[in-house]
């Protein structure tokens, strides 16, 4: 057997032999497409799904570029009720090292992934109430300094990253 014969190769020139038939068939798949499908099938490699995708919950640039998901049309937060027009400002707006937006923006992304079904852990529940007891006593836009507030700030911040990004 040749090398051609071997791997298939066809000469420009078909030879048609007395009573044969030759038809020409155009492959409607690229080689290009083919050649990738193969390559994904054969492949060893898997491709996880992002945590946040495999557990159902987003974060905060999901939901502040996403308001047709959103499963409510308002939240509270400190005690205050805030239309869906009034939270996408605050997730839009930069915190300029104010941790009151830091914790409203990541509150925010956990109450509508809480809203939207997700499963929500005992760390992250308290986490939760923390928030809403920290923006209840540091008003949002207060930017406190005190050395225990941003301490505490950080810890929801973290907890509440955590859970929206899947990690937790």
């Amino acid at each position: 057997m040749s090398k051609a014969q071997q791997y298939g190769a066809v000469s420009a020139a078909p030879r048609v032999r007395a009573a044969q038939e030759v038809s020409i068939v155009k492959n409607p798949i690229p080689a290009t497409v083919v050649a990738l499908v193969i390559w994904v099938l054969l492949s060893a490699t898997v491709i996880p799904l992002p945590a946040a995708l495999a557990e159902d919950v987003f974060g905060v640039g999901f939901w502040k570029n996403h308001p047709e998901a959103w499963a409510v049309d308002e939240l509270t937060l400190d005690g205050v009720t805030y239309t869906k027009d009034q939270l996408l400002q605050i997730l839009n707006t930069p915190s300029g090292g104010d941790v009151t937006y830091r914790v409203a923006t990541q509150l925010i992304a956990a109450l509508l992934n809480v809203m939207s079904g997700a499963v929500v852990p005992a760390e992250v529940a308290e986490a939760l109430d923390s928030a809403q007891e920290f923006l209840a006593e540091y008003r949002l836009g207060t930017a406190p300094t005190a050395p225990a507030a941003l301490l505490e700030a950080e810890r929801i911040v973290t907890t509440l990253t955590a859970f929206n990004e899947g990690t937790l």
